[in-house]
This record gives structure tokens, C-alpha cells and sequence, in this order.
């Protein structure tokens, strides 16, 4: 038995250079990461094996080489080796070179060879590509699972080879029912012959009667034609005369149509003439306005930056105001700040002044001993003396803010005072806002004024569109009208020439609901106008009419006889449902013309809205069945193109004279909308950004009063909070209770302080001497020394606030800002003055000089208009009289085509006729013996479209005797023989001989001992058709059955070998059963599945996983009816959990010993059971694929 023995790829898909794969095992694993290039693994091994390249998920054979961008020269050739090797020893190599050009180049042991013999080489070992049974592709375990019973039926036949017989089977399944028809066609010839040899001995005898009523036909039919032709004749000539006479006619009448015409023109040049100079003084006029109109907004502009200036000024004189008043309070401030830090610094210095003793060590001591005694007899008198110290001074600053009651009346002025200036704030700030408000409302106004220009122009541009869209319109109606005039008098001529035209297909039905008819007609499209005919001759007939009148009209013609449709597809309920309805039900008429309206509206439907439209459109089942029309008249085309619905335009019909006049109308009314938008552009209206400007001059004067005004307020509610906290602190107290208390307070102050001093003395005297201090006491005290650091501390801090407050109020008062103010107060002045004011004189004076030129221009304008008003007079008397000869040569014209016409007429009633005679073989008799000469061989020719004989002169001796004097005596003649025609035609139509039958049945005789032998013929060859198609039958049948029989039997064992279990010892069942038993090949097959303790279900209806096993398992029969030495499986194990891949791998490794397995899996479950294992993974730096080899026996447990 063969193995893969080694495996060499070179610049293959993913694998760069030459990898050597040198040695496979019965059951070898394929593992590694994904996007490594496992699966290119398998596609090299299916590639050297001949598998096509599109099922190596690739395009072409350039596409599975090696591709490196990198490289400087990338590889152009891919070689894959596989050695094979016998269980004797022997080994084979089998390789397959990709070549530049694109193709593939097939060795056996190094010799090259054909595709055919290296597939037959392979074929031999049993390998076979197309049978594909030597490996399952990633997908193919679910494409297995996912197959109907007819592909499974396909893939027994490839395996079995059974599908190499069906194209024989089908040509001799063809050749046996072509035998068997031809044998029942001779066999029905023969007794059709039978029943013919009967008829004809009848058929002789009726043949002599009928030749003698045919010579006799023959003769009335010539009279008949001689007495229509001569008629012809007669009236073709009267035509021909009146004709000439109406042409001598018309050229009088071109010869003054053209002298009118030039009168018109002259009289039409002069207008223009003056029209054209009107428009020059309306031109100069819209100049002048123009100019007049571009000096008004700079003038408004020249005025507007006047009051701009002005407001200006007004507002910077009234900001030098408010710095004035806020200078002088600042100044007062100042100074009071200036007094506060004076007072300060005199009373910090004073306490600085006094210096702290300093004790020694016994001083200390001692000091500290009398202070105990001191402390111990006199602490309570020292409270009592502190509380009465600061009871007086506490009593003297209530003095001192009782005295400040002036203070209060300085608050109150101060306060009477920020209210003048508020109210003086108040005030600026009302009056620019009033003004603010003014210039607002003139924005508003510019606003609406430039709204209104821009609405205007918008409307005489849209309404200047429509009145072009109008005439264009028009001009096209006008053009479509004249056409379809002609068109119809071209129709309605031909009708009363041929009969065998009906007219134009608009003309032959009625729509059973008026509001349908333009949806009809539209759908009917471009054969509303087509002309309805019998058959091809009369549309050549009409043709020839058509090109001999030299008219432009263009026709379609359907004839009736050569009309092809198609059958119309039923209609479901659902189309039903939703109102749709074929067009042709939707219209009346006559079923002569069925086949006309089954052409133009051929599988038509008639629905009421788009969204039918597009469900039936788009539905996959009707897609390009149906041409779809809704009732507003959108058209949805059988390969889905939509077309836009009816609109007004497609409604209405224009009377020419009407039209005309509306024309000319329209074009007036577009001359005037032209002027008015010119008037329109050229007003000006006064500059919006100039009057915007000023508005935020306002703003910005507005928010420098505000900002004031607060800070006014904030210095007024600061005065009133001092105001109120002055006179809360003096409160209703009296300042003589006050200095009482202060009077009585001290007196027991001084008593205490004597009382302390005397005691001081005592204990401290002593100490006073040794040092030379008035008190030692005091002087050492903790206290004191606390409280005067206390004191100089917060004098020094309102020092510090006192400084910080002058240099705030120094720098408000800086007159810089104030200096600044003057300077741009003078220089507004000038600017109004100079500039302003001499550019509004200059541009006065030229207004003035503009209005009189346009008073002067619109005189010469008004002239102008009064004389083109009479010369507009003399050109509709001018045009009246052109119209007039006009109207006489198209009666002319007229009364020419009317002859023409009815000569036409008479002409191709003699052509129809002298055409009956030649179809007919009737000889009609010529005049002279040349003539005749020509007659008879007219007679014998093919009829010719072109061919016509009004200069032929006939012979009417034989009815010299039929004498006719008008049209009554024509038709009642004509009549009579027509009669006598009928009657003769009945009878011979009642015999209906066969004139040949004699000969017929001669022939007969012949043909039946023909027949005998050809219906033996072919019976002999439907017998051996039969026979060898039974053969091929059975051999096809038999090669089927054997495949199917092992692969049925053998499924069953594996699938309970692939399911079974410590849980399920007996596995499941699955098995494959035919639709067709006699021809099984031509039906399907049906595989049932039953994983243990389930019910059994089709494929289809089982889990992943269950599909999977069921799957191999039909994969795994398959394999052991036609054994590949080797069996590759690319990722089998997807969809499997790891029991049933368990279960799988332990089947492999079962049967590896009669199938070499080669397993591509990311599942340990199952690679770890493999003999031995190729790891496949990526080198980044090199850009490649690399393996690498384990052999896991040496590693077994």
C-alpha cells in the first residue's frame, strides 16, 4: 500500500524557498496557529495531486506562488514534490511546477509528462481528483451536511464513476425515443395514405367542372376590371385639368403673398427702428436714475456720519462733565485722608518713644516678691480701677461720635449731591436710548426696504422664468400641433384610399373609466400614432402615396396579419389583492384589432399607487414579468428603470391662432418684467452698516453712562450705610447725661489711682530709687507693654490703609484722561465743521444738474413712444393684408391636395386593379400590338412597389356595349357583375376539386410501397436503439448500486462507532435510503441520522455538532467503498466538542493502519492521539511560513 513518504515546496503560497516535510507517519497531525499556512499545507498536497486551482482559493496559477513585496526579485516559479512509498520499499515522486508563463508543467520521477497520463498514473493507486477521495477540504464536512438528496446522488456517482456513463445513457435514451416517434410517424403516414387513395378517384371528377366555371370567372372578372379602369380613366383626367388650373392659379397669388410680405417688412422694420431708440432713452434715462439714486445713499452716508459726529461730540462733552465733579470729590477725599494719617503717625511716634526697662537678676527677684504682696492686697481695686478706664473712654467716644453729628449733615449734602448726578446719568442714558431706539427702528426699516428689493427681484426673476418656460412651451406645441395636423390629414387621406387602413391606434379604443385615458395612453406611448393596416402590402401601398405627395410626415405602421404577442402571465391573488389589473381590461374596442392592443400593451399593468408599483416591481418572482403604470402615470420598466408621471403640460392641446397671439403676448409681457428688474436693481437704498454703526455708538455710550451711574450708586449706598451707622451709634442719647457719667466716672478714677499709687509706693518705692523711675510697677507691667504693642500694631495698620486710599484717589484724579477728553472734543468740532459740511453742499448741486437732464430725457422719451404708436397701427393694417392672401393660397393649397388627392385615389384604384388582374393571370387587352407586347410581359413580371400604368392606353372594345353616363349607372353596373362574380365563386367554392388528383393518385401508390419499406427500417432501428440503451441502463444502475449498497452498509458501523460511549455503549444509527429505485442515479438520496437516544431526523434538522459526526461519517463510508492509499482532513473537528472529537480521533487511529491520515486540527483532543505531529507557523523577519516535526511515539505512555 502507498504512503506519503516526504513533501518539498518551494516559493508556494506562504512558504518562501524550499521547505522539506521529510517524513509522514499513518497518522500524522498538521498543527499551529491561525494564519500560519496550515491550510496552504493541504493545498500543496492538493496541488501537486492535479486539483484545479479554483478550489485552492485562488483565481489562477500565478496566484499560489510566493509573494513578497519586498523582495527585490521576486520568485516566478512554485514547485510542490510529493514522494510516495510502497510498503515493498519502492517510492515514486510526483511533482508540479508552476511556469512563468502561467501553466503547470506535470513530472513522475523527474520525467515530464502530460495532465492526462500523471492523473492516469495517480488513478492507478487510487487516487482520483475528480472523485476528489483522498481529502476533505476546510467546509466540505458542512457542505456534506448541508446536501439535498440530488448532490448526494452526484457524489456516489462521481465516486463510483457511474457519472462517466450518463452523457452515453442520455444520447442513447435521446436516439431510442427519437426510433420510437418515427416509427409511430410511419406508422401513422401509411394509414394516412390509405385513407387519401380513397378520396382521390372523387376528386377527378369534380376537377373538369371546376375548370370550366374557373374560364367562365375568368371573363367576368376582366369585364368588371375593364369597367373600373375605364372609370379611373375618365376621372383621373378631370383631376389632372383641375389641378393645372388651381397651379396657374397659385402662382398669381405666391407673386402677391410676396409683394404683401415686403410691405409688411418694411412697415415691421420701422417699428423696430423706434423701438430701438426707445430703448437707447429709456437706457440714458435708467443711467441718469442710476446716478441720482448712487448720490442719495452718499449723501444719507455724509449726513448719517454728521449725527454720528455730533452724537459723538455731545457724548464726550458730556463724560468731561461727570470727570469735572468727580475730580473736585476726589480731591476732598484726599485731604481728609491726608489729616487721618497726619494724626496717626503722631500718636505711633509717641509710643515708640517710650522704652521698655530693663531688670537685673536681684532687680528681678525683688521686684517679683513685691508684686506678689501688691497683687495679693490690691487685685481687686486694680479690676475695679481697668473696668473704670474703660468705661470713661468708652463714655468719650460716644462724645466723640455725638460730636460728629456735622458729619452727618456733610453725608447728607454728599448724598443730595450723588443724586443730582444720578438724575443727570439717568437722563444721558434715556435720551441715547430714545436715540438708540430711533436708529433701531430706521435698521428695521433699511432691513424691510432690502427685503423688499430682494422679494421683488426674486419675483420678476421666477415670474420672468415662467413667461420664458411659457414660451417655450408654446413654441414647442405650436411646432408639435402643426406636425399632428399634418399628420391627421395624412391618416384621414390614406383611409379614404385604401380600405384596408383603420386609422391611428388612439382612434380604435375607448377607456372604460375616463379618468384613466391618459394613463392608457400613456402607456400606450409611441404607437398612439401608429397607423393599424391589414397586412405588409398596404403599408407599402400607403408608403408609396406618402413619398409621391413629397410630405415630411413620418409613420409607423402595424399590420394586422404580421402582429406577434405573447401570451400574458396570470395574475395571483396577491396582485389581486392590492387592485392591480392588466391595462388592456381597462379599455373598450373592437376584437378585429385584439391583436394590436395585445402588442402595445403587452403584460401592462394598471395599479393605483407608486408602492403597488415597486411591491411588484421589486419582487423577485415578478422582476421583468410585468411593465407597471399607476393611475398618476409613473411607469416602472420591465428591467425596473421608473419614469416620472403625467403632468399639466402633457394635458393640454394649443389652438394655433390662439397660441400665436398668447406668444406674442408673453413676449411683451417679458420685455416689461426686464425693465422692471432693472428698475429694480438700480434703487439704492441708504447704507445699513452706516445706521448700524451709530446704533453702537449708542450701546457704547450707553454702557459708559451705566457704568458710572453704578459706581455713583455703590459711593451713594456706601454714604447711606455710614449715614445710618452714625445715627444708630448716637442712637436718643443725650451728650450732657453722657459727659456726667464721664465727670462722676473720673472722680472715682482719680480716688482709685491715688489709692494704687500709694500702695505702689509702698511696696515698690525702694525699687523706684535703686533703678530712678517715677513707677516701676507701671513700667514692668505685662500688661502694659501688651496692650501699647497692641495699640501701635493697629495704628500702623490704618496707616497702611490710610496710604493705599490716597494713592487710589491720586490716580483717579489724574488729569490725564481729562486732557485726553479736550483734545478729541476740539477735533470733532473741526472735522464737522471742515469735511462735513462742504461735501454735503457739492453733492446738492449735483442732484439738482441730475433731475434736469431727466426731466429733459423723458420728453424726447415720450415723443418717441407717440410715434411708434402709429407706426405700430400701419404694420397691423400691413399684416392684416398679408393674412389675408395667406388664407387664399392655403385655400388653394387646399383645393390642389383635395385633386391630388382624389386623382391618388382614382390612380392606385387603377394600380390595385391592373395588380388583381396580374395576380389573378387575367390578361387585360393594350391598344397597339407594342403596347401589348408590354402588357403581357407586365403581366408575367413579380408586382413591384414602383410599378404604375396611368400612361397605359387600354383596350375597351369588349364592353363598348356597357355604357355608363354618371356614378349611378357606374355602381349599379359594377354591382351586377359583382353579383354574377359571387355567384360563380359559390359554386366553384362548393366543388373544391383538386385539379392534380389524377396524378395524385398515381403517385399514391408509389408512396405507400415507399412507406412499407421505410416504417421497417426504422422499427429495426427503435429495436436496437431499445437494446442498447437497456444495456448502457443496467451497467449505469449496476456501477450505482454497488457504490450505494457498500456505502449503506458500511455507515451504520461507523456512525455507532463515531457515537458510542461509556453512557451510549451502542452509539446511534444512521442509514441511506433511495428515492428511485428503479433509476436511483436520477433522483435523490435520503440520509437519516439518530444520535443516541434521539428520534431519527434528516441532516438538516440536527445540531453542529451532530451534522459534523454524521457527516464524517457518510465521508468515512464513502472513503472505504473507493480507498485512497491516504486520507487529509483540513478542520474536521470545528464544530465538535471534545467527546466526539475523542471519538473521531480514536476511529483514526483505528483505521490508520489500512489509510495513511493526515489531519490539518487546532483541537488537542484529537492531534495529541496522532503518531506524529507538523507544527506550522509564521517568521516574521522572513517573511514565511515554517514547520517543524514531532514524532509522538517516543513520547508514548
Amino acid at each position: 500500500m502507498w504512503r506519503i513518504d516526504k513533501l518539498t515546496l518551494t516559493d508556494f503560497k506562504s512558504y518562501k524557498g524550499t521547505h522539506v516535510i521529510p517524513e509522514f507517519h499513518n497518522f500524522q497531525a498538521v498543527i499551529g496557529p491561525n494564519g500560519a499556512g496550515k491550510s496552504n499545507l493541504m493545498d500543496a498536497i492538493s496541488f501537486v495531486l492535479g486539483v484545479k486551482v479554483g478550489l485552492l482559493r485562488g483565481s489562477n496559477l500565478k496566484d499560489l506562488i510566493h509573494d513578497d513585496p519586498t523582495m527585490e526579485n521576486p520568485p516566478s516559479r512554485a514547485i510542490v514534490e510529493l514522494q510516495l512509498k510502497h510498503g515493498n520499499g519502492e517510492t515514486k515522486r510526483y511533482s508540479r511546477t508552476i511556469l512563468e508563463s502561467g501553466s503547470s508543467e506535470y513530472r513522475i520521477d523527474g520525467s515530464v509528462v502530460s495532465e492526462k497520463e500523471y492523473q492516469n498514473t495517480l488513478r492507478d493507486i487510487n487516487i482520483d481528483v475528480k472523485a476528489r477521495n483522498f481529502l476533505v477540504f476546510q467546509g466540505d464536512v458542512i457542505q456534506v451536511a448541508s446536501k439535498s438528496g440530488k448532490e448526494l446522488t452526484k457524489m456516489i456517482e462521481s465516486i463510483c464513476g457511474s457519472d462517466e456513463l450518463a452523457k452515453e445513457y442520455d444520447e442513447l435514451k435521446a436516439r431510442k425515443e427519437k426510433a420510437e416517434e418515427q416509427t409511430l410517424t410511419c406508422f401513422q403516414k401509411k394509414k394516412g395514405m390509405n385513407a387519401e387513395k380513397k378520396q382521390y378517384k372523387q376528386m377527378k371528377e369534380e376537377a373538369e367542372r371546376y375548370q370550366e366555371l374557373e374560364e367562365e370567372l375568368s371573363e367576368q372578372k376582366k369585364k368588371l376590371m375593364l369597367v373600373d379602369i375605364r372609370n379611373y380613366k375618365k376621372g383621373m383626367k378631370k383631376y389632372t385639368d383641375e389641378t393645372k388650373e388651381k397651379r396657374t392659379e397659385l402662382e398669381e397669388l405666391m407673386n402677391k403673398k410676396t409683394e404683401k410680405e415686403q410691405t409688411y417688412q418694411e412697415a415691421l422694420n420701422e417699428v423696430r427702428k423706434k423701438v430701438k431708440e426707445e430703448n437707447e432713452k429709456k437706457d440714458e434715462i435708467r443711467k441718469l436714475k442710476g446716478e441720482r439714486e448712487s448720490l442719495k445713499p452718499l449723501e444719507g452716508r455724509i449726513q448719517a456720519k454728521k449725527r454720528l459726529l455730533n452724537d459723538k461730540l455731545r457724548g464726550k462733552e458730556r463724560e468731561f462733565k461727570i470727570l469735572e465733579m468727580q475730580s473736585s470729590e476726589e480731591k476732598h477725599k484726599i485731604d481728609e485722608f491726608e489729616k487721618q494719617k497726619s494724626e496717626k503717625e503722631e500718636r505711633l511716634n509717641e509710643l515708640k518713644n517710650k522704652q521698655m526697662i530693663t531688670l537685673n537678676e536681684n532687680q528681678k527677684k525683688q521686684f517679683d516678691k513685691q508684686n506678689e504682696k501688691y497683687q495679693t492686697e490690691c487685685r481687686d481695686k486694680e479690676i475695679e480701677f481697668n473696668e473704670m478706664k474703660r468705661q470713661i473712654k468708652q463714655d468719650e467716644e460716644l462724645i466723640k461720635e455725638l460730636g460728629k453729628v456735622e458729619n452727618v449733615k456733610l453725608l447728607e449734602e454728599q448724598l443730595d449731591s450723588i443724586k443730582i448726578q444720578v438724575k443727570r446719568y439717568e437722563e444721558g442714558i434715556q435720551k441715547e436710548q430714545e436715540e438708540k431706539k430711533k436708529e433701531e427702528e430706521e435698521v428695521e426699516i433699511i432691513k424691510v426696504r432690502l427685503n423688499e428689493k430682494t422679494e421683488n427681484i426674486e419675483r420678476i426673476n421666477h415670474e420672468l422664468k415662467q413667461v420664458e418656460d411659457q414660451m417655450s412651451e408654446l413654441r414647442m406645441n405650436l411646432k408639435e400641433n402643426k406636425h399632428e395636423r399634418m399628420l391627421n390629414e395624412m391618416v384621414d387621406n390614406l383611409k379614404r384610399l385604401f380600405s384596408k387602413v383603420y386609422g391611428q391606434v388612439n382612434e380604435l379604443y375607448t377607456p372604460i373609466n375616463k379618468r384613466n385615458g391618459n394613463v392608457i395612453s400613456l402607456a400606450i406611448g409611441k404607437y398612439n400614432k401608429a397607423v393599424v393596416v391589414e397586412d405588409t402590402q398596404t403599408a407599402i401601398e400607403c408608403l408609396r402615396y406618402v413619398k409621391e405627395q413629397r410630405s415630411r410626415v413620418v409613420l409607423t405602421f402595424l399590420c394586422l396579419k404580421e402582429l406577434k404577442t405573447k401570451d400574458f402571465f396570470e395574475l395571483d391573488e396577491e396582485i389581486k389583492d392590492i387592485g392591480g389589473s392588466f391595462a388592456i381590461k381597462n379599455i373598450k374596442y373592437n376584437d378585429k384589432y385584439d391583436s394590436v392592443f395585445r402588442f402595445v400593451l403587452n403584460n401592462t399593468l394598471l395599479v393605483d399607487t407608486l408602492d403597488n408599483a415597486r411591491k411588484i416591481a421589486f419582487n423577485e418572482y415578478y422582476k421583468h414579468k410585468f411593465r407597471i403604470i399607476t393611475s398618476i402615470g409613473s411607469i416602472v420598466e420591465k428591467n425596473s428603470l421608473m419614469i416620472g408621471g403625467i403632468t399639466e403640460k402633457s394635458k393640454k392641446k394649443v389652438n394655433v391662432k390662439k397660441g400665436e397671439e398668447e406668444y406674442m403676448s408673453l413676449s411683451s409681457k417679458k420685455q416689461q418684467l426686464e425693465e422692471e428688474l432693472k428698475e429694480t436693481q438700480n434703487i439704492q437704498i441708504t447704507n445699513l452698516e452706516e445706521v448700524q454703526l451709530r446704533v453702537k455708538g449708542h450701546q457704547q455710550r450707553i454702557n459708559v453712562l451705566q457704568k458710572n451711574l453704578e459706581e455713583i450708586k455703590k459711593n451713594e449706598e456706601k454714604y447711606l450705610k455710614e449715614k445710618e451707622e452714625m445715627e444708630k451709634k448716637i442712637g436718643g442719647k443725650d451728650v450732657r447725661e453722657v459727659k456726667k457719667r464721664i465727670a462722676q466716672n473720673k472722680k472715682h478714677y482719680e480716688q482709685l489711682e491715688k489709692e494704687l499709687k500709694e500702695k505702689q509706693e509702698e511696696y515698690f518705692g525702694e525699687l523706684n530709687h535703686q533703678i530712678g523711675v517715677e513707677n516701676i510697677y507701671l513700667e514692668c507691667s505685662e500688661r502694659i507693654n501688651k496692650e501699647r504693642e497692641i495699640e501701635m500694631f493697629n495704628i500702623q495698620q490704618e496707616i497702611d490703609v490710610l496710604k493705599e486710599r490716597i494713592k487710589i484717589e491720586e490716580e483717579k484724579n489724574s488729569s490725564t484722561e481729562k486732557m485726553e477728553l479736550e483734545k478729541e472734543i476740539y477735533d470733532l468740532k473741526e472735522e464737522i465743521q471742515q469735511e462735513i459740511n462742504e461735501k454735503e453742499d457739492e453733492i446738492k448741486q449735483k442732484l439738482e444738474r441730475n433731475n434736469t437732464e431727466i426731466e429733459n430725457k423723458s420728453g424726447e422719451l415720450a415723443s418717441v413712444l407717440r410715434e411708434m404708436e402709429k407706426l405700430k397701427m400701419n404694420v397691423t393694417d400691413k399684416k392684416k393684408e398679408y393674412e389675408e392672401v395667406e388664407n387664399l393660397i392655403k385655400q388653394n393649397q387646399k383645393e390642389q391636395s383635395h385633386a391630388q388627392s382624389m386623382y391618388s385615389k382614382l390612380q392606385v384604384g387603377l394600380d390595385e386593379t391592373v395588380r388583381s388582374a396580374r395576380m389573378e393571370q387575367i390578361e387585360l387587352p393594350i391598344k397597339d400590338n407594342e403596347k401589348e407586347t408590354q402588357s403581357t410581359k407586365i403581366t408575367m413580371d413579380i408586382v413591384t412597389q414602383s410599378t404604375t400604368y396611368e400612361d397605359v392606353e387600354f383596350n375597351f372594345e369588349s364592353i363598348k356595349d356597357i355604357k355608363i353616363k354618371n356614378n349611378e349607372e357606374y355602381n349599379r353596373i359594377r354591382n351586377e357583375l359583382i353579383e354574377e362574380i359571387n355567384k360563380l365563386e359559390n359554386k366553384i367554392n362548393g366543388l373544391t376539386p383538386n385539379m392534380k388528383a389524377i396524378d395524385q393518385f398515381n403517385g399514391i401508390v408509389d408512396k405507400l410501397k415507399d412507406i412499407n419499406d421505410d416504417f421497417e427500417e426504422v422499427r429495426k432501428e427503435a429495436k436496437s436503439a431499445t437494446d442498447a440503451f437497456i444495456e448502457i441502463k443496467n451497467k449505469r444502475t449496476k456501477m450505482f448500486m454497488e457504490a450505494f449498497e457498500h456505502i449503506s452498509n458500511t455507515i451504520d458501523p461507523i456512525y455507532k462507532e463515531l457515537t458510542r460511549s461509556t453512557k451510549h455503549p451502542l452509539g446511534g444509527t444512521a442509514y441511506l435510503s433511495l428515492e428511485n429505485t428503479e433509476e436511483p442515479y436520477l433522483s435523490g438520496l435520503k440520509y437519516s441520522a439518530m444520535p443516541p437516544f434521539k428520534r431519527f431526523h434528516d441532516l438538516e434538522q440536527l445540531s453542529g455538532g451532530e451534522k459534523t459526526i454524521a457527516a464524517l461519517a457518510l465521508l468515512f463510508a464513502v472513503q472505504s467503498y473507493y480507498p485512497s492509499p491516504f486520507f487529509i482532513l483540513d478542520e474536521i473537528d470545528a464544530a465538535l466538542d471534545v467527546q466526539n472529537i475523542l471519538q473521531v480521533a480514536k476511529y483514526i487511529q483505528k483505521k490508520c493502519g489500512d489509510v495513511q491520515f493526515l489531519v490539518i486540527s487546532l483541537k488537542d483532543t484529537l492531534y495529541e492521539r496522532a503518531d506524529a505531529l507538523v507544527g506550522v507557523a509564521r517568521d516574521l523577519d522572513k517573511k514565511t511560513s515554517v514547520t517543524y516535526t514531532l514524532d509522538l511515539k517516543e513520547y508514548e505512555l
